[in-house]
């Protein structure tokens, strides 16, 4: 158990405690991969981005083979909306897309529309910044709890989301 899950679970036992102790109604919420136009947190997609919007036609990522459940933000946007009038206090809820898909069909769509829109870009794996032992080569959320609470089901696949970051960003 690496110490980035066990904090987490350590931070939701916390959560659960607190709030038992106090009468505070709580939900814990567990997101997959989160992306949207405009997002600066480190993770593949707003890589991808960043170089793109410095100019870079040679984008540098670390693997990738690994394969993530990627969620739009305005699903998760909508999602946690729901859990205020929806979701069961005191549950631990996971969501995302239900699917899995790999960085390197990330960057597969992402080369097909910035050729559409003339720019060719190429895409090079760097195994230095590979994970090592701590990659988790893949990652699927199981929402089928949130699906029955909420009645909630993500809207976006991961091709339209991709074009949405895409056009939003200025790229296409």
């Amino acid at each position: 158990f690496e110490v980035y899950g066990r904090t987490k679970l350590e931070g939701e036992q916390v959560v659960a405690e607190e709030c038992g102790k106090r009468g505070i109604p709580y939900f814990i919420v567990r997101p997959f991969s989160i992306y949207g136009p405009w997002n600066a947190v480190p993770q593949v997609i707003p890589g991808i981005i960043s170089q793109l919007k410095q100019g870079m036609d040679k984008i540098v990522l670390g693997n990738l083979e690994p394969h993530r459940d990627f969620i739009y933000v305005t699903d998760v946007a909508y999602a946690l909306a729901l859990f205020l009038t929806r979701g069961v206090p005191g549950e631990v809820y996971n969501f995302g897309d239900n699917t899995s898909h790999s960085v390197r069909e990330v960057t597969d769509l992402v080369r097909e529309f910035l050729a559409k829109a003339g720019r060719k870009v190429e895409f090079v794996s760097d195994t230095g910044r590979y994970r090592g032992d701590l990659e988790r080569m893949i990652l699927v959320g199981d929402d089928t709890k949130v699906q029955r609470d909420l009645d909630w089901k993500p809207k976006i696949d991961l091709r339209t989301g991709i074009k949405m970051i895409l056009k939003a960003e200025g790229l296409v």
